[in-house]
């Protein structure tokens, strides 16, 4: 390795040194710009460096000597967005150009801006007060950012604006007095903020406003009287706010108002009949707030108003016939309010109408037909009214309909053509139209009758029919205990003279519920006559119950009845449902004797329980004609006999007891059906043994048999003894109890031919309470022998 000199290591450590302050010296720096006052251009350069310039979409150059733009034809400035004038900066436009950040307080070194925009980028943070020192502003244009904070008094300063935009950011607190003294101000836009407070009295100082937007905030109190003065003013928005109190008349002296929209609030009062003085007014808008009161005929003055919103509010009365005069509307929307009466014939003259919402009023009467002349209309809501009749078939006229409804009325149409027009525009009107029944029909009970009906398309859940009662034809009716339901298809009416004439007809109910304001009563349904009976029931359920009474001893009941009856349905033990007998329970009640074949006329019994009385005989076939009983109870009785094979067509039949009785079926398939409902019927029947066998004993007989399945404590069986086939027989021998196979029997002569029955008793305990001998069963011949005794083998 070569040597190396003092004076090779002097020269190689300054060729280092000069290469280090090469590499970490800035480059040579451009001259000094001239063009403007250092102060505003560092100004520029604190703007560009606050607000994210590197990430404009347009940037900037800096450093640069030409911060103004250039002169020459066709060249780029280094600062797009500036513009000079006498070698100051006079315009700052730099709207939709990607900012971020908050504005710093050099800002307010550009005193000679007379135009500063920074509109719809993301600038956050506050507005600096500093801005409120940039006098020879004109325009300030800070909407659609994020800037927070209050809005600064100091802007109260700069009396040369005439437009103060900071719409559509995040800013909060009052609105400063102080603004009240910008005399020069023709557009003041603080929409779509978080501003709160109440609106300054001074604003009405602002003679030369123009344009005072401050809709979608949260204001609070009332309008300031003061904003009357503004005499100059074209549009006042204040809507989505939460100014309450009444509409201030002085509003009526803004005559070169063009927009007026107080919607969205909560103001409440009558709307001022003043604002029929805004004679340059196209739009008026006040709906959704709690307005009260009719709406002013001086309205109808206003015939240069276009749209008139004055929907969600209590508005009541009629629609002023003077809406008529309104030559140039083109929407009229009044729903949610309470307005009532028919739609006025006057607003057939609003031919250039495109949209007409009347919904969820109380409006009355028919669809005046003059609606379907105004074919420019695309918006049509007459739902959620009191209107009734026919649609006139001149709706069809309406082709360029986008939007319609006539839902929860109560129309129709008979007209194939136009309901199927619109079950085009609203497929589900039809089904929501309180309407009357059809098919009206009535059939006399006693004194009444039975009114039946095919119900309506619609009718609510807690809605009803009403049937009315009329002397002569077309009425007048007088109404009738409504139906329970609005689900019932038939009611019953009583208190009708027998043997007159009335005519009948009904009519829906719907209540008012949700967007229905209005209680539905529609106009009665075609009549129809009736001639009343004398009962409630038809004649011959009413003789039925007169034969049960007869033929079971009906004076000795436990509950008797007092017959005749003018209300037979008021008898113990009688139910009626829509004029007929349903129900007849009388249990334990003393019944004795036989049931009588008429008592089967109660065709429409769903129930029938005559259990624990003293019945007896067989139970008639006519019981097959209770084909609708879901319920029969006959046990504990004293019936026998083989039911008859007409229980089988009691389909219906659930619940069913023929216990404690001395009743037996040979039928399979009667047994099989009845065995389904009722298991356990046939193990509690008193009935003779079965498969009796005799054998002959010398003076007597040996008789043998299968008891029977009831076997109950103090029963026994009974041999009898006849000369003759088929009895009569005369009791000869009792068994000790109902478990007994057999019994002998004694006294008779060898060499006679004798014919032996058995019967069984039961006597009365716990659930049976009638003491139960059954007939003698199938008979034995026998003739006694000479012969010994053969020992007992049981079967």
């Amino acid at each position: 390795m070569p040597l190396v000199t003092r004076s090779t290591a002097y020269f190689s450590l300054c060729v280092c040194l000069v290469l280090a302050l090469v590499l970490v010296s800035p480059p040579t720096a451009l001259a000094e710009q001239t063009e403007i006052p250092p102060e505003e251009y560092a100004a520029l350069e604190a703007l560009y460096a606050a607000l994210g310039g590197e990430g404009w979409t347009i940037p900037w150059t800096l450093p640069t000597e030409h911060p103004c733009p250039p002169q020459q034809p066709g060249a780029q400035p280094d600062l797009p967005g500036v513009y000079c004038y006498q070698d100051h900066v006079v315009s700052l436009n730099l709207q939709a150009n990607g900012l971020s950040g908050s504005i710093p307080e050099a800002a307010g070194d550009l005193t000679h801006v007379h135009t500063l925009d920074l509109s719809e980028n993301g600038i956050s943070g506050e507005i600096p007060s500093a801005v409120g020192g940039i006098l020879a502003l004109q325009t300030l244009d800070l909407r659609g950012n994020q800037l927070t904070g209050e809005i600064p008094a100091a802007l109260g300063s700069l009396t040369g604006l005439t437009e103060l935009d900071l719409s559509g950011n995040q800013l909060s607190g009052s609105i400063p007095a102080d603004l009240g003294g910008l005399s020069n101000l023709r557009t003041l836009s603080l929409s779509t903020n978080a501003l709160s407070g109440e609106l300054p009295a001074a604003l009405g100082d602002l003679a030369a406003l123009q344009w005072f937007l401050a809709s979608d905030n949260d204001l609070s109190g009332a309008i300031p009287e003061e904003l009357g003065r503004l005499t100059n003013l074209w549009g006042l928005a204040l809507r989505n706010n939460s100014l309450n109190g009444e509409i201030p008349s002085s509003l009526g002296s803004l005559g070169n108002l063009s927009s007026l929209d107080l919607s969205d609030n909560d103001l409440s009062g009558e709307i001022p009949a003043e604002l029929g003085n805004l004679t340059r007014l196209s739009s008026l808008s006040l709906g959704n707030n709690r307005l009260s009161g009719p709406i002013p005929a001086a309205l109808g003055n206003l015939h240069s108003l276009a749209h008139l919103y004055l929907f969600s509010n209590e508005l009541s009365g009629p629609i002023p016939e003077a809406l008529g005069d309104m030559a140039g509307l083109q929407v009229l929307s009044l729903p949610s309010n309470q307005l009532e009466g028919p739609i006025p014939e006057a607003l057939s003259a609003l031919t250039d109408l495109r949209l007409l919402s009347l919904a969820e009023n109380r409006l009355s009467g028919e669809i005046p037909a003059f609606l379907g002349d105004l074919t420019g209309l695309y918006w049509l809501d007459l739902g959620y009214n009191a209107l009734s009749g026919p649609v006139p078939a001149s709706l069809s006229n309406l082709t360029g309909l986008t939007w319609f409804q006539l839902d929860h009325n109560m129309l129709w149409t008979d007209d194939p053509t136009l309901a199927a027009f619109l079950e085009e525009q609203d497929p589900y009107w039809s089904t929501t139209q309180t309407l009357p029944p059809t098919n009206v029909q009535a059939t006399p009970v006693g004194r009444g009758a039975r009114v039946t009906w095919t119900p309506g398309p619609y009718l609510s859940g807690s809605g009803h029919y009403e049937v009315g009662v009329a002397t002569a034809p077309g009425g007048p009716y007088t109404p009738a205990t409504p139906t329970a339901t609005a689900y019932d298809q038939e009611v019953t009416i009583r208190g009708l003279e027998p043997w007159q004439t009335y005519y009948l007809a009904v009519r829906a109910y719907s209540p008012g519920w949700g967007q229905q304001q209005n209680d539905l009563l529609t106009a009665y349904s075609e009549d129809v006559p009736v001639v009343p009976d004398m009962y409630d029931i038809p004649v011959e359920e009413y003789e039925a119950l007169v034969a049960l009474y007869e033929a079971t001893d009906g004076a000795h009941w436990a509950t008797s009845w007092s017959l005749p009856a003018d209300d037979p349905c008021s008898l113990h033990g009688v139910v009626c449902s829509a004029g007929h007998i349903t129900r007849l329970q009388l249990a334990r009640n003393g019944l004795r004797g036989a049931l009588p074949d008429a008592l089967f006329a109660l065709t429409e019994l769903v129930e029938l329980d005559l259990h624990a009385n003293s019945l007896s005989g067989a139970i008639p076939a006519a019981i097959g004609s209770l084909t609708r009983l879901t319920t029969l109870r006959l046990d504990a009785n004293a019936l026998h006999g083989p039911l008859p094979v007409a229980m089988g067509d009691l389909t219906r039949l659930s619940s069913l007891n023929l216990g404690y009785n001395i009743l037996w079926t040979d039928d399979p398939a009667l047994a099989e059906r009845l065995g389904v409902v009722s298991p356990s019927w046939e193990r509690t029947q008193t009935v003779p043994p079965t498969e009796v066998v005799a054998e002959s004993l010398p003076g007597g007989a040996r008789l043998s048999w299968r008891p029977g399945p009831y076997r109950v404590d103090g029963g026994y069986y009974e041999a009898g003894a006849s000369l003759t086939a088929g009895g009569p027989y005369t009791p000869l021998a009792l068994t000790e109890d109902q478990a007994a196979c057999g019994i002998d029997v004694t006294g008779l002569e060898s060499g006679v031919t004798y014919y032996l029955a058995v019967r069984a008793h039961s006597p009365a305990q716990g659930e049976q309470v009638n003491a139960l001998t059954s007939p003698y069963g199938a008979e034995v011949r026998v003739m006694p022998p000479y012969s010994v005794a053969l020992p007992w083998v049981c079967r």
